[in-house]
């Protein structure tokens, strides 16, 4: 016996062709919005978690050089390393003091920060015993710069060091 075919109900259709279509595109805008937003926003929190280390680090020395009534130095690259046929970058590399242990004395910013400053040189900021920085005197200042390659607001940081000891960081 055949069964008469059942007509189906508005309903109960599925979505059309253009229907489909439209949600495609308003998916592809959205996406084409938040993106771009989202990835400056992993930068720049990759660029911020760097400032806080360094600076985490620079208290931390300091706080040493004065418990330990020792100088304590730490070394900034800012150049590339050319020898024995390698060409390493460490623009993003800091050296802590020898006291503390070699595997958490050497320290590698985040792969999109670095520091700033002229090829194959490296900047020295020691701490003396009573928190003072070495060989400021006065109202000199000393500077270190960290900088992306990336076009990001406020990517340009400048560390400023007094002659107390103490430092400021200023995002640009």
């Amino acid at each position: 016996m055949i069964t008469p075919q059942r007509r189906s109900h508005p309903s109960e259709r599925g979505y059309s062709l253009i229907e489909l279509m439209v949600v495609i595109a308003m998916i592809g805008i959205v996406s084409l919005i938040t993106i771009p937003a989202m990835t400056n926003f992993s930068r720049m929190n990759k660029i911020r978690g760097a400032i806080r280390t360094v600076n985490s680090d620079l208290r931390a020395i300091r706080t040493l050089a004065i418990t330990q009534s020792a100088p304590m130095t730490v070394t900034i690259y800012t150049g590339k390393y050319e020898g024995s046929g390698q060409n390493k970058d460490l623009r993003g590399r800091y050296d802590l003091p020898e006291i503390i242990p070699i595997t958490r004395r050497i320290k590698r910013l985040d792969d999109i920060v670095y520091f700033v400053g002229d090829e194959n040189e490296t900047t020295t900021i020691t701490f003396l015993p009573n928190g003072t920085v070495q060989g400021m005197v006065g109202t000199a200042t000393r500077t270190i710069q960290l900088s992306s390659d990336y076009e990001l607001p406020n990517d340009d940081v400048t560390i400023t060091f007094s002659p107390s000891g103490s430092f400021k960081t200023v995002a640009e």
